[in-house]
């Protein structure tokens, strides 16, 4: 009896340790996958990081800057969906110029512009604002569906969970603007 009651007490510590052992192993799986979705950016997040490094990639005419101090002016026309753009550039340059971002309630507003983003609360302006843009040499970016076969220059997609982007070079030649061969290159190109 002493022998059976021995191992019982063996057999319920075992189980008693394997118990524990699981939940740590649940807690710690269940912080790990917390932490990686923490960890991975946001699709907004994203785009801002390439509209910020669309500037890089992009040559202006001498006429879109008043000076040679004018900043690069990153536009975002309509319900802003960036979180902390302002922050991700600020002290930024790219061209010896600051980069700036600038949140417009109308599109007559963009004429001062470089790069606009267009959100997808103007997608029932979207012809007027591509014919007002149109004069100026400004980068049009939107995640609109069909934004470049409407007129626009850059268009964001997701493909595979992965933020993509497809360009007209085209229209960006035909606004005075420069894409280098780079960003052409890993853009899908629609003409």
């Amino acid at each position: 009896m002493w022998f059976q009651q021995k191992k019982t007490k063996r057999v319920i510590s075992d189980q008693w340790k394997w118990g524990i052992t699981l939940c740590l192993l649940t807690v710690l799986i269940g912080s790990l996958t917390y932490a990686a979705v923490l960890l991975t950016p946001k699709e907004y997040q994203v785009k801002a990081v390439y509209l910020f490094n669309f500037s890089k990639f992009i040559k202006w005419p001498t006429s879109a800057f008043n000076n040679s101090r004018t900043p690069i002016r990153i536009c975002v026309l309509g319900k802003n969906p960036f979180d902390d753009f302002d922050r991700l550039v600020k002290g930024k340059r790219v061209q010896k110029r600051r980069i700036t971002v600038q949140h417009l309630r109308n599109y007559r507003q963009a004429k001062r512009c470089h790069i606009l983003f267009v959100s997808k609360s103007e997608k029932g302006n979207q012809a007027a604002i591509l014919a007002y843009t149109q004069q100026y040499p400004i980068l049009t970016v939107s995640d609109i569906r069909n934004f470049v076969v409407r007129g626009g220059m850059i268009q964001f997609y997701i493909r595979g969970r992965k933020v993509r982007f497809m360009i007209d070079p085209d229209t960006v030649k035909e606004a005075g603007i420069r894409a280098s061969a780079n960003l052409l290159r890993v853009a899908k190109i629609v003409r």
